[in-house]
């Protein structure tokens, strides 16, 4: 008894150490996340490894990565690694990667030796000799360049106007300087091309580029001298700017023409200081050869014509037509709205809502028109400026102003005005003119044509009863600026406009008959919840239906 009394206490004992055996591995487990995973891997191993070979190996893990991506960003392959890891499941250790990098810089070194050998053995010349013949043929060509440039006129930039130009305008204009350098070193035939007043920002800005020392030996000077300091001679100066009243008709070898350093369009500067120094002024003729879009150039646009001029032979048409960008012409549409004291405060948000809606229908349109309204003041103006966003609008070809209509257009023949009134039938339109509509709601609008020729502007209606119906007529603002948009879109075609936008309309006559139908329908029923003799249809005088 006693034996067997000892043989069970022992089984009892064993099944107790391994039960806290297994409840510590189940703890180890809950406490380390990643336990799972290295057992896993180290399953494959016939070793097993304590909690602390397993923390020590986790450890070495995470600093092999992170070895391996500074390595890659100090040497510049981490594109070439991250590629390489992506493809093999396996995690390569520092040891493996810089392996395989000198593998890759080896396969690459062979690969260049053997098109140099086998260069060699063709008897082709090598590419760095090839390079180094062209530059110095380069600097032969441009040594008789050069002395060819000095008998030619000259280009300068005056850079006087920085205090008048906010920061950004200055790194357009020292952009606009690089790129006239470059244009004139790549030319056939280069001008001596020079800045003055070259200071502050600018000065500091063109400093930092790479390389502009050896500018000045590319028939290039810049000076921090005034215009007048450099070229102490005033008849041999002629200032380009675009208010100037003189067309310039041929180049002049023996003078200097000076393009004003000012980025922004609005400016009269340019020729308020020539005719302050005393300078002779003249513009491009840029409206006689290309059209009147075209005429606001900047700075890399004239230099550009000017070195075209003397390359095609002294023809402006083909220098401009190789420099300036064809930009089209677009039409023109304006909304006037000095009818406001005509109007109710009811019309005038309808009128408000039709302003808004023109302007989405134009950001939609596939080819846009320049949208502008014209005499914006009062309850409209007030309501205008409520609507959210409305400060982006002149991004988007809109344009808003207080003036009135000749104020803002004073040019009258270029001016039609669109009223249902007019005896002139529309036939076309011409992107030369601007198109305006009366901003007024209600339906008498007699008010648009009396204002057109107490102003003397050209009236005109759009050929609504020839393509539609002669019930269609009286159209909205909105219904008439899209019809003006849809016209464009639809390759000039009246018809296919009108149809689009105009919803369909029935006449009176057709109208009178449908309703003759509908009561002949009525009559031939019987209504009993209304108190009313109905009479059938064919009449039977005796039989009468009473009050129900």
């Amino acid at each position: 008894m006693s034996e067997q009394i000892e043989e069970k206490t022992t089984i009892d004992i064993a099944a107790a150490a391994k039960g806290e055996a297994d409840a510590q591995d189940e703890k180890s487990d809950v406490k380390v996340g990643d336990e799972a995973v290295l057992e896993k891997d180290c399953s494959e191993t016939a070793a097993v490894m304590s909690k602390s070979q397993m923390k020590n190996r986790r450890k070495r893990k995470r600093r092999n990565g992170q070895r391996k991506v500074k390595r890659a960003k100090t040497e510049g392959d981490e594109a070439v690694l991250k590629k390489d890891c992506s493809e093999t499941a396996e995690v390569l250790s520092e040891s493996q990667m810089k392996n395989r990098l000198k593998r890759e810089r080896k396969e690459a070194y062979r690969q260049r030796e053997a098109k140099r050998a086998k260069a060699l053995a063709e008897g082709r010349k090598l590419q760095s000799t090839i390079d180094a013949a062209a530059k110095k043929e380069f600097e032969r060509m441009w040594i008789i360049k050069r002395k060819e440039a000095e008998g030619r006129f000259r280009i300068c930039i005056d850079c006087s106007f920085e205090s008048s130009m906010p920061e950004n305008c200055v790194f357009k204009l020292v952009y606009e300087l690089r790129r006239c350098y470059s244009a004139n070193r790549s030319s056939q035939n280069p001008v001596l091309y020079s800045v003055c007043s070259l200071t502050g920002k600018t000065n500091e800005l063109l400093t930092k580029i790479k390389g502009f020392p050896s500018w000045k030996e590319y028939a290039f000077n810049s000076s921090e001298k005034s215009l007048t300091e450099m070229y102490p001679d005033k008849s041999k100066l002629i200032y380009l700017t675009n208010y100037s009243p003189n067309e310039l008709d041929h180049l002049d070898d023996s003078k200097t023409y000076v393009i004003g350093g000012m980025v922004r369009w609005r400016n009269r500067e340019t020729i308020q200081k020539a005719e302050k120094l005393g300078i002779a002024t003249a513009r491009l003729p840029v409206k006689k050869y290309v059209n009147e879009n075209s005429s606001k150039l900047n700075i890399k646009r004239v230099f550009e014509i000017l070195l075209k001029y003397r390359e095609s032979n002294n023809d402006w048409k083909t220098a401009m037509l190789i420099t300036i960008p064809i930009r089209n012409e677009r039409l023109r549409i304006c909304i006037d709205c000095s009818f406001e004291y005509t109007m109710s405060e009811h019309y005038v948000s309808k009128l408000v809502y039709q302003l808004q809606r023109c302007y989405s229908a134009n950001r939609r349109s596939q080819n846009p028109v320049l949208y502008s309204i014209c005499s914006l003041t009062g309850k409209t103006n007030e309501l205008l400026t409520k609507i959210r966003g409305v400060e982006r609008w002149k991004k988007r070809a809109f344009n808003s102003s207080e003036k009135s209509l000749t104020e803002m257009y004073p040019d009258k023949s270029k001016l039609i005005y669109l009223t249902n009134d007019s005896p002139n039938e529309l036939d076309h339109l011409d992107d030369s003119k601007t198109y305006v509509i009366g901003g007024i709601c209600h339906e008498q609008k007699l008010e648009t044509i009396q204002t057109a020729y107490q102003l003397g502007i050209a009236t005109a209606r759009l050929p609504v009863e020839k393509y539609v119906n002669k019930y269609s007529t009286k159209l909205n603002i909105l219904r008439l600026f899209e019809i003006l948009l849809k016209y464009r879109e639809s390759n000039n075609d009246w018809k296919t406009a009108m149809l689009h936008v105009i919803p369909r309309r029935i006449s009176k006559t057709t109208l009178r008959k449908m309703k003759t139908q509908i009561m002949r329908k009525k009559k031939q029923q019987v209504d009993f919840g209304f108190v009313s003799i109905v009479r059938l249809n064919p009449p039977c005088p005796n039989i009468m239906f009473p009050n129900l």
